[in-house]
């Protein structure tokens, strides 16, 4: 008798044991399928020319989420569509130019103004002096906002192309020619080309 209660309170650890197990591991597998809190902090560097590390893009690799994207491009979510979203921070070495605007040396904010039922979807440029941490990028937080002492240097009306290859998370090259960098931000199965020209 006492050998099968030594018994049955052996299979009984053995089964809260694996209760637990399991548990503990459903919970991870949950906390683990956020992908964006996984996200980390890339960064790019150019030389220009002569120029050395003239360009510097910091970005996190953002998933691809196609829904979420489709509202900054054609507006209608309450959350989505009524943000900004900052999704880059250059850093220049010297002075350039994007478009027909003046840029100083310094570090900058590239940001997407998710199209309105009164303007379409914005491509903007702003200055800002980041903090201690030397960036306004966060791992782990896709919603970090635009740094608040910013100051917009320029914009526009922004489209980015369509049927790409897919990449399933944000990323940002830049090559040189000239005294010109371009850069490239690929994201799902959209692409944007931008270029700077160095002064």
């Amino acid at each position: 008798m006492k050998a099968y209660s030594n018994l049955a309170r052996l299979a009984t650890t053995a089964v809260v044991a694996a209760i637990c197990f399991t548990s503990t591991a459903a919970l991870a597998q949950m906390q683990g399928t956020d992908k964006r809190k996984q996200t980390t902090i890339q960064t790019i560097t150019l030389d220009v020319g002569k120029a050395k590390q003239a360009v510097t893009v910091k970005y996190l690799n953002l998933p691809w989420g196609e829904k979420t994207f489709s509202f900054l491009e054609e507006g209608g979510n309450g959350f989505y569509s009524t943000r900004d979203w900052p999704f880059a921070h250059m850093k220049l070495a010297g002075k350039a130019k994007w478009m027909a605007h003046n840029l100083e040396a310094g570090d900058y904010v590239w940001v997407v103004t998710p199209k309105s039922a009164d303007a379409p979807m914005n491509l903007s440029l702003w200055k800002f002096t980041p903090g201690e941490t030397g960036t306004f990028l966060v791992a782990g937080d896709v919603f970090t906002a635009r740094p608040a002492d910013a100051v917009m240097v320029a914009s526009k009306p922004v489209t980015f192309e369509r049927d790409k290859p897919l990449v399933d998370h944000l990323e940002i090259s830049a090559t040189a020619a000239g005294k010109k960098a371009s850069l490239v931000v690929n994201y799902g199965t959209r692409s944007l080309k931008e270029e700077i020209a160095l002064r």
